[in-house]
């Protein structure tokens, strides 16, 4: 209920200052409805976001068969 009230306060919702739950919600879902957002432009933002954070964070190397951390490539066995 407080992330709804909060989301009203935010963006200027009009509504009633003590409104319950199923007051809320609708007015809540018409108004997150009306804002037009730019798709590409927002998963552009993301991704350049999630590189950056994610630039200097070393991670763990897979693990593979027994436990142990995969080396190199893939080995592929072929039938003979």
């Amino acid at each position: 209920m407080a992330v709804l009230r909060k989301y009203r306060r935010h963006f200027g919702v009009p509504s009633p200052a003590v409104a319950a739950k199923d007051e809320l919600v609708p007015t809540l879902f018409r108004h997150f409805d009306t804002i037009e957002v730019e798709e590409e432009e927002v998963l552009g933002k993301f991704l350049s976001t999630l590189r950056e954070r994610h630039a200097g964070v070393e991670r763990p190397a897979p693990k593979g068969k027994g436990g142990k951390a995969a080396r190199g490539k893939a080995r592929v066995r072929t039938k003979k």
